[in-house]
């Protein structure tokens, strides 16, 4: 290094990200190792027989979310890094929103509230048709860690409070899961796909793309409607509710 040759019995290993670490028993051999801060430098050795290790970058923070820091260490990049709890706190000097559009708010108040029950009856209920001579799915539940047993159970109560679910007797019975979203939430899911292997398909051509994009020439507007918990806002039919029976952990 620097010129010099030094002996130091190594461990090889597979590291990325840097050639070689120098730990504490190789700096110990060449006291005394000084850091300097303000010239961001490591000074290893006496003034008369030292080496001198600049900082090859400038030092930046970056914020990154969970699975951005998951992505790096599955790579094998070696990885020095400060963890800080983040919080967003509400700014009490944010202006309020233009007169037109809080009026539009409190018309429509109803739109941004919690759901509190399923939505009506209408003509295109889900229906779930049945082969022929099929029997009813029957699954035993997932085993769940400590922590999803309590989400689950949150959630369940949630949506039995809110009128989205209700107690049954079915013959059948889907599992119930949680899968991990990107905002470390958990999201509830019924496996049922074997309901699905015994239900006829409801077979919809799909829409030529070119004629879609036909039909969107010249257009100058263009929306979407995001539903909060979608299918919760399509109603099932009596008869085939029993069909959609889960069950969790005991």
């Amino acid at each position: 290094m620097q010129g010099r040759t030094f002996m130091e019995d190594l461990l090889i290993i597979p590291l990325e990200g840097c050639d070689l670490v120098l730990g504490n028993n190789g700096m110990k051999r060449h006291n005394p190792t000084t850091f300097d801060y303000e010239k961001r430098c490591v000074i290893i050795g006496r003034k008369t027989n030292k080496l001198v290790f600049p900082a090859l970058v400038e030092g930046s923070l970056k914020m990154l979310s969970s699975g951005s820091i998951r992505r790096i260490l599955k790579k094998g990049h070696a990885l020095i890094a400060h963890l800080f709890m983040m919080s967003i706190m509400p700014n009490a000097s944010e202006d309020p929103p233009d007169v037109v559009v809080q009026e539009m708010i409190d018309q429509y108040a109803k739109v941004f509230d919690e759901p509190k029950s399923l939505p009506p009856m209408r003509s295109l209920d889900h229906v779930i048709p049945l082969k022929h001579e099929a029997m009813p799915v029957n699954l035993r539940p997932y085993r769940y860690n400590y922590n999803q047993k309590n989400e689950l159970e949150k959630q369940v109560k949630e949506m039995l409070t809110s009128g989205v679910i209700q107690p049954s007797q079915s013959p059948f019975s889907s599992s119930a899961l949680l899968v991990k979203k990107k905002d470390d939430t958990w999201r509830f899911y019924v496996d049922y796909r074997g309901l699905n292997d015994i239900t006829i398909k409801d077979k919809y051509p799909i829409p030529i793309v070119d004629d879609l994009l036909d039909e969107l020439c010249g257009a100058i507007i263009f929306s979407k409607v995001d539903l909060r918990a979608g299918y919760h806002q399509i109603r099932m039919k009596r008869e085939d509710v029993f069909k959609t029976a889960f069950r969790t952990h005991a």
